[in-house]
């Protein structure tokens, strides 16, 4: 979305999920924009989704995904928090602890048409939540 529109100033996506009190994912996406820029770049998020949903990403964005989250992983290894929230979901969530070669497997293994499956089974136009900051000296 950076690259293909004008007037954005830096976009995040990140997912979490929770158990408590019940099992649920929470799909975050946020960008820094001029407030008569909201709707066209809005309309891109879900195109994006769509497209995810029909396609899966491409091989290059794909590629790039996997090394980015290969280096998260590399890092977070070293830290003491990821390895307390790791304990922590072990100890009450009766998580699996997986070692760093597990974790490689697994993005090495996941491809395109995993992404799509999971794209259409969390993407959902019909259930969201749209927030809007708008400046304070904003005149209407």
């Amino acid at each position: 979305m950076r690259a293909d529109q004008v007037g954005v100033y830096g976009v995040r996506a990140y997912a979490s999920t929770s158990k408590f009190p019940k099992e649920e994912i929470n799909i975050s996406i946020s960008w820094g924009c001029a407030p008569e820029n909201v709707d066209r770049l809005v309309q891109t998020v879900f195109f994006e989704m769509d497209t995810l949903k029909m396609t899966g990403p491409g091989t290059v964005n794909l590629e790039k995904a996997k090394a980015t989250s290969l280096r998260e992983y590399e890092i977070n290894f070293k830290e003491n928090n990821y390895w307390l929230s790791k304990i922590n979901g072990a100890a009450y969530l009766n998580e699996e602890i997986l070692t760093f070669d597990e974790i490689r497997d697994i993005i090495d293994q996941t491809d395109s048409e995993d992404l799509k499956k999971l794209a259409s089974s969390f993407f959902n136009d019909k259930h969201y939540l749209k927030v809007i900051l708008l400046p304070e000296n904003l005149e209407k």
